[in-house]
């Protein structure tokens, strides 16, 4: 039977821990999709999770752990030093983020909002602000506007100026 890359990666990552070789799972944090870094930790305990997130880029830590289950994403937010969570909470998209929220208990959920950059801020209770299960909750607070009379080339061009690669291949 064949193991797909991403069963190698863990693998990896997994032999890497059992060895210490903390440079090799930075390295290997580097060039793995974030989905996939983020199933390493599904079956590691807390200490180890802490750890190795520490090792993660920090310009990828926010979509890694966008990608936990939301249980791991709690325990690490209550273990991790504030900045981190605060750091991480800033980065992430806003409906990732209102979804981890409106699940934390509402003074866990509170604290960590205030501590929000104001633009980030606003856009939490924005969205909090919607009925729970409405489709409030989970649109994007981020659009892109265009002016009348402006060509459909154009335009494409324009948005796809504004998205990241990661989102394009979501949609693909």
């Amino acid at each position: 039977m064949l193991l797909k890359t991403k069963e190698l990666d863990e693998i990896v990552v997994k032999d890497l821990l059992a060895q210490n070789d903390l440079k090799g799972i930075r390295v290997a944090f580097k060039e793995m999709e974030t989905a996939d870094i983020s199933e390493v930790y599904e079956d590691l305990d807390i200490r180890h999770c802490i750890a190795l997130f520490r090792l993660v880029p920090k310009e990828r830590r926010a979509e890694v752990f966008s990608h936990m289950h939301f249980e791991l994403q709690e325990e690490l937010l209550a273990h991790l030093p504030d900045i981190v969570g605060i750091t991480i909470l800033n980065e992430m998209d806003p409906v990732d983020r209102t979804r981890l929220l409106e699940e934390l208990p509402q003074e866990i959920s509170t604290r960590f909002i205030l501590k929000l950059n104001p633009e980030e801020r606003k856009m939490a209770w924005q969205l909090l602000s919607y009925p729970e299960d409405s489709v409030g909750r989970i649109m994007t607070p981020e659009f892109a506007s265009v002016h009348s009379g402006v060509m459909l080339d154009d335009v494409i061009a324009g948005i796809y100026s504004l998205i990241t690669i990661s989102f394009i291949d979501w949609l693909l």
